[in-house]
């Protein structure tokens, strides 16, 4: 890869993990990172002056599933303004677009999920989300500039906001006196950061017609699951206490099929829940 990279969301655990990478790897490549020090991303001023890209990695969003519960109408708004000004720059310009999409499987049908799946909304969010990737498909055939959608599943590394639920974990595993979670049996596929940014690499650096990529390990483990993996590597045998509160609309069991990124990227995960949840331990301290 070389010319010019914007990383829309270049703050975020992903964007943070994708421009290191880029830059690492792609001597000839200039990284823009874009967050909200430079601009609010929903306001096309913002984008107006920025210099000509090659690439937009356009990650920027609200991501916070119960914050979109909060205020939908406006979380929506925010989540489609900054996407419809990273489409509008590259409709001025010729760029290409990797866009972060997210999880839209809702309760699956059948598991493991494949990317032509029945698309099944849970929460506003999703489908802030799914409005997105219905922009970033016609704007990109209308007005030919390349785009790829890659949809990741449950992403978590080090450094995460601890309002997740892995670092959650993993914070009151190292100081607390217990383990405290809402319901230990939903299960969902991890899929570690580093993982994420390589796959959005790939799609970058294989762009064709508009395609679409599940981005997953292909593994799902439960709360109870992940808890008991931190607790080993924590090295103390707190208490797991659950709520037995399940979430509206909770979603059961996801798992990626991810035998098309495999195929078409060249793409495959590398870390393993263990290592990664071993590399979040490290990140989390008082």
């Amino acid at each position: 890869m070389q010319g010019l990279a914007i990383v829309a969301g270049a703050q975020g655990l992903l964007g943070r993990r994708l421009s290191a990478r880029l830059e690492q790897r792609f001597p000839d490549l200039t990284v823009c990172p874009l967050a909200r020090p430079a601009g609010d991303l929903r306001d096309p001023a913002t984008w107006e002056d920025l210099p000509r890209a090659d690439f937009v990695f356009q990650l920027a969003a609200r991501t916070f599933v119960p914050d979109s519960w909060q205020n939908p109408s406006q979380f929506i708004h925010d989540n489609i303004s900054i996407t419809a000004n990273a489409l509008e720059y590259c409709r001025k310009h010729g760029a290409a677009i990797v866009y972060a999409s997210s999880y839209l499987y809702g309760n699956p049908d059948f598991l493991p999920i494949p990317e032509s799946a029945r698309i099944d909304i849970s929460n506003p969010y999703a489908l802030s989300k799914m409005m997105c990737e219905e922009m970033v498909e016609h704007l990109s055939r209308m007005f030919s500039f390349k785009a790829t959608v890659i949809r990741p599943f449950n992403i978590y590394g080090p450094d995460q906001d601890e309002r997740f639920l892995l670092p959650s974990i993993v914070r009151q595993a190292k100081y607390g006196d217990a383990i405290k979670v809402m319901d230990l049996e939903p299960r969902r596929d991890y899929v570690f950061v580093d993982d994420v940014a390589d796959a959005f690499i790939a799609a970058a650096q294989r762009l064709a017609d508009f395609q679409v990529f599940n981005v997953g390990s292909g593994e799902s483990y439960s709360v109870g699951d992940v808890a008991g993996i931190v607790k080993e590597l924590v090295g103390r045998d707190v208490p797991l206490v659950s709520a037995e509160e399940r979430r509206i609309s909770e979603i059961m069991d996801t798992r990626a099929d991810i035998a098309k990124a495999q195929d078409l990227l060249g793409w495959a995960p590398r870390v393993s829940l263990r290592d990664g949840l071993r590399l979040l331990v490290d990140s989390v301290s008082e």
